[in-house]
């Protein structure tokens, strides 16, 4: 009888601590919506929203991105990218999803369709799984060589742009929240700048290196602009 070969992935149990702390934020967030009734609860569950918002946006979607542009020449780059996405960007940005929602509704109707804030916060949790799902199809599609060219398919170019574009939404998404609640600060604003701006210009610094590389390994200024040309041009990931 013919044997196939068997992964060397290891199995995610109930005893895997990303498991654990996957669904130890569901049970937190569901006795916090379920104990919120007044004034005072919505306040606490405002904080947690704000606080889970800015660990997620300011520090791990940041440190993801620039995992996947800089360690690309590193074996075993992208385990650390989908753990910090998966295991926390995607739970997280449900949970901020709950806890805003139910803060809203203690003093009325959980959605507020004139309310900017709430519009983009649920563009943003759509968003966020549609990244995820684009993750892991991108993380399937293959490389179609050749020779001469290297073709990618359309999921491995879209994925890194609308996590760009993402990750914009969510920083306005927090100056907004700030406005709404009343925690306008000069300091928030300044930390607001500095882990934004700071993400950018590095993000901007290693695709300007990823062009030169490009063009000094042989392709034009606007195929190394692009991604196209050769192959040889553009070393494979290390998965």
């Amino acid at each position: 009888m013919q044997s196939f070969p068997t992964s060397n992935r290891p199995k995610i149990s109930l005893r895997h601590p990303n498991m654990f702390a996957f669904m130890s934020t569901f049970i937190t967030i569901a006795a916090s919506v379920a104990l919120a009734q007044d004034k005072h609860d919505q306040d606490r569950l405002i904080i947690a929203h704000a606080l889970l918002a800015i660990i997620t946006v300011w520090i791990v979607v940041p440190v993801a991105a620039l995992v996947a542009r800089f360690g690309r020449d590193t074996p075993g780059w992208i385990k650390y990218h989908r753990r910090l996405q998966g295991f926390w960007t995607v739970p997280a940005t449900i949970a901020i999803a709950i806890l805003g929602l139910t803060a809203a509704g203690i003093n009325g109707s959980i959605f507020k369709a004139g309310d900017i804030h709430h519009i983009v916060g649920i563009v943003l949790l759509f968003l966020v799984l549609g990244q995820a799902l684009g993750g892991y199809m991108t993380e399937k599609a293959p490389i179609r060589r050749h020779p001469d060219v290297n073709a990618r398919p359309a999921t491995r170019i879209l994925h890194p742009i609308l996590g760009v574009v993402t990750a914009l939404i969510s920083w306005v998404q927090i100056r907004l929240g700030m406005n709404e609640n009343g925690y306008h600060s000069c300091l928030l604003d300044v930390l607001n700048i500095v882990f934004v701006g700071g993400f950018l210009l590095v993000y901007a610094y290693g695709l300007a290196a990823l062009v030169v590389e490009r063009n000094a390994a042989g392709r034009s200024w606007f195929d190394s602009i692009f991604g196209l040309g050769r192959a040889a041009a553009s070393r494979p990931p290390q998965i």
